[in-house]
């Protein structure tokens, strides 16, 4: 979120307010004290919802109503209208309850189911790259509460530690092992998410989670980003049925209008409105098909890069075959005159 320029007057905060960390009413609450970076925050429900904080350039959540700063840093006042988007409320309340209950059922069975499966790939990871088989990495849950994601690790081992949080690049990210590719591509990288929807940290069916330091990078810039997160966050989604993949240069680049995020953010929000049986239904029966094709567009790709390679050798194979057959006849140098005959002491079999 860009701030602009020029002073405001402080203005007042709910005296005697008791700041929580966490999220509430589609604004994100950072902390109450300045520590490895935070910045002190106190935030109270009027009208408008105010926020006060120490320095207008460190805000790294959302904007609730008025910003003002103290301390001598710059002031700056955004109005609730332009920095708040409203509360997205669920529109069947109901079928919050019975879709929990469904999906822990349903992801309970596919782990037990699975678990050959996964202990296989486990172990083929464990054998073809250094580091663990595992990998688990904090995101964002139901109304902002952090928790382990777990996953097949596909890149090397501390992939992150130079950059630090990044997404993966969309194509030739030298992070990604050779197996890390294959596993990406058919999306079995995700199985060990049903046991983050066993312990209730995660759905099968919602918007997909995010990093904490990069869900505050993204909020900067997207007004409402952390409204997706009403609902637990899924290993499958209505966004990620439409839309493509996150592209890492609308998070990179400055200026960026970040279309694609905010189309995915659209997608998140109308899936928490709508969240139904029939929906999730629809989103379920897709997931499959879009794996599958996912996984045949990676093998179709690799079947291509195999044909190129083939191909390449077979003409390396006939070029030196040509070569060895007529070589002999090649002329070194016809000099300024192509039609006189070769010098005496060129000889075909000399050449050849």
């Amino acid at each position: 979120m860009d701030f602009p320029a020029g002073g405001s007057s402080a203005v007042p905060v709910c005296d005697g307010a008791q700041p929580q960390q966490g999220w509430g009413q589609g604004f994100r609450i950072m902390g109450t004290t300045r520590n490895s970076g935070q910045i002190d925050v106190a935030v109270c429900r009027t009208e408008p919802a105010n926020v006060l904080v120490a320095d207008v350039d460190s805000v790294m959540g959302f904007v609730a109503g008025s910003i003002v700063s103290r301390g001598g840093a710059s002031a700056a006042q955004i109005d609730v209208s332009e920095s708040l988007a409203e509360p997205v409320t669920p529109r069947r309340g109901w079928y919050l309850p019975l879709k929990f209950a469904a999906e822990w059922s349903l992801a309970a069975v596919l782990l037990v189911c699975l678990s050959p499966l996964l202990l296989a790939l486990a172990l083929v990871v464990r054998l073809t790259s250094r580091g663990p088989s595992f990998y688990a990495q904090t995101r964002l849950g139901l109304n902002g509460r952090h928790y382990r994601i777990l996953k097949l690790r596909t890149m090397v081992h501390e992939a992150e530690k130079a950059t630090g949080p990044v997404w993966a690049g969309l194509s030739g990210d030298a992070r990604i092992t050779p197996l890390g590719r294959v596993l990406r591509d058919t999306h079995l990288d995700e199985l060990p998410q049903l046991w983050n929807v066993v312990r209730g940290e995660m759905a099968l069916i919602g918007p997909r989670p995010e990093r904490p330091e990069i869900a505050a990078r993204i909020e900067r810039r997207v007004s409402g980003y952390g409204l997706r997160l009403a609902v637990r966050p899924g290993v499958t989604g209505l966004a990620q049925m439409l839309l493509p993949a996150d592209d890492p240069a609308e998070l990179s680049t400055p200026g960026s209008a970040m279309l694609g995020l905010r189309r995915k953010l659209a997608h998140d929000l109308l899936y928490v409105r709508e969240a139904g049986p029939l929906l999730d239904l629809r989103i379920a029966l897709c997931t499959p098909c879009h794996f599958a094709a996912s996984a045949a567009s990676a093998a179709g790709e690799a079947l291509a890069k195999l044909a190129r390679r083939c191909g390449d050798a077979a003409r390396g194979l006939l070029e030196r075959a040509r070569r060895g057959m007529l070589g002999g006849y090649r002329i070194p140098d016809v000099g300024t005159n192509p039609t006189a005959a070769p010098d005496e002491s060129y000889s075909i079999a000399a050449c050849a």
